[in-house]
């Protein structure tokens, strides 16, 4: 039953066409929102023979290059407020769509890719979510101005870092489990920096430690304290890939 069900999600997702008619939560409904994600769930499964199918790949990236906004972004949710593990925020968002096009063709979709660069180049970040996509977006860029944000971006995530190794969604802000994933994916691939270790193995210490006896971690949600099945699902599958994305670290 289980490799039944994987087998017709697999279907769906290859028809793009399709997307739009989603039954998902109503709360959680946005278009723009929803061909990222799903663009993106294809783009994690290439190693999957029935997703490497070329057409439908090109179908969803031109879906999410279609959502791109005048300024560059792919805006999601209140600007006001920090991304959560299902509703992602526009910083994250971004990131992730540019990546799509990336993969599928970085060529065909070349000036939304540097039009979403250049708007995540201009985060000015205040927040660990900000910090951490900055840090993913410009892992590759390796002019002066990018190592300066680079810097500035890892001295948010170095000070926000709480006395039980995890993080918040600010400095100053209790730890929460999608915050804390954040963090250690976009610390991964800098390693090799002084401290980033020692960073790394506290806040995997943390999610190891707040990790429910069914193997699910607490829904982050936003104000923190919510009850939400989706943000719990969500929280819980980012948790499981920064675990699996910073094992030998």
């Amino acid at each position: 039953m289980a490799a039944e069900s994987l087998q017709e999600t697999r279907e769906w997702l290859l028809k793009p066409s399709q997307w739009d008619e989603n039954k998902g939560d109503p709360g959680f409904s946005d278009a723009r929102l929803a061909d990222v994600q799903f663009a993106t769930a294809m783009i994690a499964a290439l190693d999957i023979p029935q997703i490497q199918r070329l057409e439908a790949l090109k179908q969803a990236a031109w879906r999410v290059a279609g959502q791109q906004a005048p300024d560059g972004s792919w805006p999601v949710g209140p600007p006001s407020t920090p991304g959560s593990p299902a509703t992602y925020g526009t910083p994250l968002a971004t990131h992730l769509a540019v990546q799509v096009l990336r993969r599928v063709d970085a060529i065909q979709h070349a000036e939304a890719i540097q039009r979403g660069q250049a708007w995540l180049r201009a985060i000015k970040p205040s927040s660990v979510l900000d910090a951490a996509v900055l840090l993913l977006a410009l892992r590759n860029e390796p002019d002066s101005e990018a190592v300066t944000k680079q810097k500035t971006a890892f001295e948010l995530l170095r000070r926000a870092q709480t006395s039980d190794g995890g993080w918040g969604p600010y400095p100053d802000s209790p730890p929460e489990s999608f915050d804390t994933a954040l963090a250690l994916l976009a610390l991964q691939p800098l390693h090799a920096w002084p401290g980033v270790g020692e960073m790394s193995r506290r806040g995997r210490q943390f999610l190891i430690a707040t990790q429910q006896p069914d193997g699910s971690w607490p829904a982050t949600t936003r104000p923190a304290g919510g009850e939400s099945y989706a943000q719990m699902m969500s929280t819980t599958g980012w948790a499981t890939l920064a675990l699996l994305d910073t094992a030998h670290d």
